[in-house]
């Protein structure tokens, strides 16, 4: 890989690892996983104005659009807080080393046979055993009892 990663550009990495961790993987039109889909985009006013910014294209679930995901994100492209770049040539050579980071480390975890760093979880059989403090009634359908 290149030069070390800027605290911006592990934001990146984290953002991957979180998706990862709370189970938020989708799958693109070919099939294959997604937990960022980085996008490069063109900031069009702001601080940032001309340069192009990589942030998440996968939002709450779905890859969205390169307009939608530079207006989900603007507030914190202006604080600076996603990676910034003068040139698409620049943004495209790191977006690359980045992706390289994490498909190095699913291929660990892969080859470890489990994700690094996660618990392992597994079915619970009633909403008593979840622990989440939910509880659940039966069929109520909205009536009041």
């Amino acid at each position: 890989m290149g030069k070390k990663l800027t605290p911006q550009e592990e934001k990146i990495v984290q953002y991957h690892r979180d998706n990862i961790r709370f189970n938020n993987v989708g799958r693109d039109e070919a099939g294959r996983p997604v937990t960022v889909y980085s996008t490069g985009v063109d900031m069009d006013s702001g601080p940032y104005k001309g340069k192009i910014v990589t942030v998440p294209g996968y939002i709450n679930g779905k890859i969205e659009d390169p307009d939608t995901v530079r207006e989900y994100w603007r507030t914190e492209i202006n604080k600076g807080k996603w990676p910034v770049y003068d040139t698409s040539k620049e943004e495209n050579k790191r977006a690359a080393e980045i992706h390289q980071i994490m498909d190095d480390e699913e291929q660990e975890a892969l080859s470890a046979g489990k994700a690094k760093g996660y618990k392992k979880g597994g079915k619970v059989s009633s909403a008593s055993y979840r622990a989440d403090g939910i509880a659940k009634r039966g069929k109520t359908k909205g009536r009041l009892v």
